[in-house]
């Protein structure tokens, strides 16, 4: 059975930051700043590790600058690693739970702290049963076609 390993992450910057508009990928810039690992550069699609996108823990919800995002100084935004144990192994996955404290991000600085963490194993589904998924709200499982003509 396939174990994960999802920690939460609070990262409180210096001063006001103007980052990428996808947060996640800001997030995978201050994990991989003091974790490599061997998979981060491959090409496979698959990979390891997949980060959140950052939620603010002040009030309401992160500013907007020129298609780019604001993370103001002294505020703490949450951001969520989950790690595939089975491919990246228990020791490396391990090591995520020692975040060095600070981080360079964009010319500055930035605490970065663990704020939770734990083991998770997806529930098995037995072969050949069928889950039925309802949604209260519409939604889009895939994007529109192109109209033809």
């Amino acid at each position: 059975m396939r174990r994960f390993l999802k920690a939460g992450y609070d990262l409180t910057p210096d001063h006001d930051l103007v980052a990428q508009a996808l947060t996640s990928r800001v997030a995978k810039q201050a994990v991989l700043r003091w974790f490599p690992y061997p998979q981060a550069g491959g090409r496979e699609p698959e990979k390891p590790l997949k980060f959140s996108f950052f939620t603010p823990r002040g009030e309401g919800p992160l500013g907007r600058r020129g298609g780019a995002r604001v993370l103001k100084g002294g505020e703490k935004y949450r951001f969520y690693v989950l790690a595939d144990l089975e491919r990246l192994g228990d020791d490396a996955a391990m090591r995520l739970l020692e975040p060095p404290g600070r981080v360079q991000l964009y010319g500055s600085y930035a605490s970065l702290e663990l704020a939770e963490a734990r083991i998770e194993a997806p529930a098995e589904e037995p072969l050949g049963k069928y889950l039925t998924v309802k949604f209260h709200t519409p939604t889009l499982l895939q994007y529109p076609k192109a109209p033809k003509g």
